[in-house]
């Protein structure tokens, strides 16, 4: 941590080895503004001059790494060469939180919280929530740790355009990116500052066969949910590996799901066969195989809107359902096959073509 206070409470910033050393020198004593508990100056070559509570006992923060320290220098400069006011460790006592930088400007504030340590999502959410109601907006930049697309997927939000984004700082390089598009196999990357740099697209596209050889893996590793989708297509006279190719076609391919998108478009084609399907039962049915939790900070009805139809508009495609004015009719069963094999000869019969195999 970068401030405490003095013996008299006034609040202390330490920005430079020089004014440690000072300090250390004229021997004042300091505390730490949340907890109120001692805090000694460190000060030695590897990491910027901080000071670090004696007992590690505080609620509002923990023991800091050297990428947590720089980066929230280095957060205050951008913010500032941005525009904005920057403030090192902002305390607000109505949340219990100390704000790694606040940013304001004018009445808007906005916390930068640089995630270096592990955080589960229920504490994610809860600090996210504690923010707003404090009228403060928050944006969680991502260090090293959560470089991998796993990793990173909880810290998603909508933004303006309706993609999934996260940020990303790169303490040792000095960089801040930003990923758009984020899906569960790819995303789009481009640096935001010191400058904006061009975009690069990493990951894959989901690939159809790949997908429907994913079918065999889930049955092989017999999950319990999968197994259940098993026995429902048995009791129908189907085979779960041979489930109709538009199952696998244009998948929104996005994080969020309680079940892997497949098994949630098989799923429906069971639930929905021989009836209209009606736009809020639709909609119903996708809130129901989605796991909320599993994303924190997404605005879920907004989110929910880019995947309620999806499904339905493949079907309209393959030319196995009509759109009308209420949401949609059957127009022909989708063809279901014996198994894996004969449903992957029958795409090469047809050139690849799933909506004529």
């Amino acid at each position: 941590m970068f401030v405490s206070e003095d013996e008299n409470g006034v609040r202390v910033l330490l920005t430079s080895h020089e004014q440690a050393t000072r300090l250390q020198e004229v021997g004042t004593k300091f505390r730490c503004p949340a907890c109120r508990g001692p805090v000694i100056i460190k000060n030695g070559v590897q990491l910027p001059a901080h000071f670090a509570h004696k007992h590690n006992a505080c609620l509002a923060s923990e023991p800091e790494s050297g990428e947590h320290l720089r980066g929230k220098l280095l957060l205050a400069k951008i913010g500032q060469t941005s525009g904005w006011n920057a403030e090192l460790e902002v305390y607000v006592p109505e949340i219990k939180q100390r704000i790694d930088v606040l940013l304001t400007r004018g009445e808007e504030r906005v916390a930068l919280e640089f995630q270096c340590s592990p955080i589960s999502v229920s504490s994610l959410f809860a600090r996210t929530q504690g923010y707003r109601q404090m009228g403060i907006g928050v944006r969680w930049i991502l260090g090293q740790r959560y470089r991998t697309l796993g990793a990173a997927t909880k810290f998603v939000r909508l933004d303006a355009t309706g993609q999934l984004t996260t940020e990303h700082l790169d303490v040792q390089a000095g960089v801040l990116s930003r990923r758009v598009g984020v899906h569960t196999q790819s995303y789009t990357e481009y640096s935001t500052w010191p400058h904006v740099g061009p975009q690069r697209h990493l990951g894959r596209y989901p690939d159809m066969v790949h997908e429907a050889n994913g079918v065999g893996t889930a049955l092989h590793y017999q999950s319990r949910k999968i197994v259940q989708l098993q026995n429902i297509c048995y009791v129908r006279g189907q085979n779960l590996a041979g489930c109709p190719w538009a199952v696998h076609a244009q998948c929104t391919d996005l994080p969020g799901f309680a079940i892997p998108e497949w098994a949630a478009r098989v799923y429906w084609l069971i639930n929905f066969w021989g009836q209209n399907v009606e736009l809020a039962a639709n909609a119903n049915f996708w809130r129901t195989v989605m796991a909320p939790k599993k994303l924190p900070l997404v605005d879920w009805p907004r989110y929910l809107r880019q995947i309620e139809a999806q499904f339905c508009n493949v079907l309209v495609t393959a030319g196995v359902l009509s759109a009308t004015k209420t949401g949609w009719m059957w127009l022909r069963t989708p063809k279901w096959y014996d198994g894996l094999d004969s449903k992957i000869a029958a795409l090469h019969s047809a050139g690849g073509d799933w909506r004529k195999a």
